[in-house]
């Protein structure tokens, strides 16, 4: 809600709250602070909590959530245009990654990579970090992130000027969108066919299909869900499934709050329960 004073001092008082033996805690603490500050644009405050979060996790030993605080850093450089230290944190996390071979995360970290290329002009290096993470994506089933390796591709060609390369793209992951119900995509696309008209159009290769009634209830679905719905459906389509310890983790919710929504998507048919 963007209410940064309430945040801060709730955030202020968790941490005070924490013992120092909480490593995980804290160290959850400090990516919070980190994410609020980066969102005010206040990005040295946010870069300085990312680090203390990530001598945390080094401290602990948790390899996959050191990557995780890499890729945090990655993300907040970009965000200043410092991409020669974005694209540096995103290669650490990404060879955290691939030595404990976590393919999704890999997959995402290649997409990461691809756009601090992008926004540094860098289109070839762009579209091949691009292609990477778009052939894992297919090779393990990584919808969603498939999805948006297209619809980066397609930017990223017609800003090559390869505009028969950026329309294969476009109906290819419009289509991926549409199969499957990713409403945030699905606008994306439609913001990019609205801005270059020709993307839309046919071609031997690919054709685009119809949107069958029951992909249409689904779309509707997503589409109506709260944002903060949507962030949990946004993981669950990364991982395949989500738990009320995942949101607690990853998105920082109490454990009532988490268990309260994620009753909530059942009982609205977008996530399937499993188990108790």
């Amino acid at each position: 809600r963007e209410e940064w004073q309430s945040a801060t001092r709730d955030l202020t008082l968790a941490l005070a709250q924490t013992s120092s033996s909480a490593v995980q805690q804290r160290a959850n603490i400090y990516d919070a602070f980190s994410y609020l500050y980066g969102r005010q644009q206040q990005y040295m405050d946010a870069i300085q909590y990312a680090r203390q979060a990530l001598a945390l996790r080094e401290e602990r030993g948790d390899i996959l959530r050191v990557a995780d605080s890499f890729i945090n850093l990655g993300l907040l450089y970009m965000r200043m245009g410092e991409y020669a230290n974005a694209l540096a944190a995103h290669a650490d996390g990404l060879r955290v990654y691939r030595q404990i071979d976590n393919r999704p995360k890999i997959a995402t970290a290649l997409l990461n990579i691809g756009m601090a290329y992008h926004l540094d002009k860098r289109l070839k290096e762009a579209i091949s970090s691009y292609g990477e993470s778009l052939l894992l994506c297919q090779e393990i089933g990584l919808p969603l992130v498939e999805s948006k390796a297209h619809s980066n591709l397609v930017e990223a060609y017609l800003d090559a000027g390869q505009q028969e390369r950026a329309r294969q793209h476009w109906q290819q992951g419009y289509a991926l969108a549409l199969e499957k119900g990713f409403a945030d995509e699905i606008s994306y696309y439609e913001e990019l066919r609205a801005k270059s008209t020709f993307l839309g159009e046919s071609t031997n290769e690919t054709a685009q299909p119809d949107l069958p009634p029951a992909q249409t209830t689904s779309t509707l679905l997503l589409s109506s869900l709260s944002p903060d719905e949507q962030s949990i459906m946004h993981f669950a389509s990364q991982r395949g499934q989500v738990s009320a310890s995942d949101l607690i983790d990853e998105l920082h919710l109490s454990r009532a709050t988490a268990t309260r929504r994620l009753a909530g998507l059942v009982e609205k048919g977008v996530l399937q329960a499993e188990g108790k």
